[in-house]
């Protein structure tokens, strides 16, 4: 073998032009050296096989796989195969093309049969509203107790990276309505969200869409969460003296809502770049 091939096959299978040319040199001096080199491939590949098999058991058992050496300990004391943890993380990475990423934690009852029928509901409802061009607007709550948002900064090497935050007080509450016009209406308070404030906000809507078109409750829909203030017997009778056409989001469908989207765009930097001073006065 010449040089140049020794280095295509390396980059071929990720090793040192070196390894190439002393497994050639050992193939010269022994006749079965490729097969036996083949029957260890063969071995290996069987071995990751019966690791494969048994990862995709733990993954239909919905076992959690928190790293790759509780596999590994798992597969030896569960499974009895003699394998080692550089083949476990191979499989786990370029065969079943998983990822370790951080867990996002959820409330055991959010993924139970009930909330899953309920969210399923509340799908097909919305894919039907926006099928038949009604506008919807989402409505969220969020509160905003700093003004400096930003978590990650460049830094000089040996400088610390600290950086003096001033907590907002009183917080401000911030009340927003998103439609799938890209339309936006927005309040801010210096008070929790409860059922006076929303009914406040309400009041302001009606009248800012009142303006707008005097028609709009005929294709428009106010989609929101189940938040106590939102679904409480007050706040239903409210929507009925406004006669505003609502549609309740499944439980924990927080991907349904856009508004999440907005907040954590403006929760990523500094809102209040001039230091302006806040407060009640």
């Amino acid at each position: 073998m010449e040089k140049e091939p020794h280095a295509q096959i390396a980059k071929e299978h990720r090793v040192s032009p070196n390894t190439v040319s002393r497994l050639a040199c050992k193939a010269k001096g022994n006749k079965e050296f490729y097969s036996e080199l083949m029957a260890i491939e063969n071995r290996v590949e069987e071995k990751r096989s019966m690791i494969k098999e048994a990862i995709c058991g733990m993954v239909d058992h919905h076992e959690i796989l928190d790293s790759v050496a509780s596999t590994h300990q798992t597969i030896l004391s569960q499974h009895h195969l003699d394998v080692k943890k550089k083949d476990v993380h191979h499989v786990l990475k370029h065969e079943l093309q998983m990822s370790f990423k951080k867990i996002l934690p959820v409330a055991v009852h959010a993924n139970s049969t009930r909330n899953l029928v309920l969210r399923q509901q509340f799908a097909l409802r919305f894919l039907e509203l926006l099928q038949s061009k009604k506008v919807v607007i989402n409505l969220d709550e969020t509160w905003l107790g700093m003004m400096d948002f930003r978590r990650r900064k460049w830094r000089p090497k040996h400088s610390t990276n600290s950086v003096p935050q001033l907590a907002l007080s009183p917080r401000i509450t911030m009340i927003l309505g998103l439609d799938t016009e890209g339309k936006v209406y927005l309040s801010l308070l210096q008070q929790n969200s409860n059922a006076s404030t929303m009914e406040l906000f309400f009041h302001s809507l009606v009248r800012s869409l009142d303006r707008e078109r005097a028609e709009w409750r005929k294709d428009t829909v106010l989609m929101m969460d189940n938040a106590p203030y939102h679904t409480s017997n007050a706040a239903l009778k409210l929507f009925e003296k406004l006669r505003l056409p609502i549609l309740f989001t499944g439980p924990h469908s927080y991907a349904a809502s856009p508004c999440e989207l907005f907040f954590a765009a403006f929760k990523a930097r500094d809102v209040n770049p001039r230091k302006v001073k806040t407060g009640k006065k």
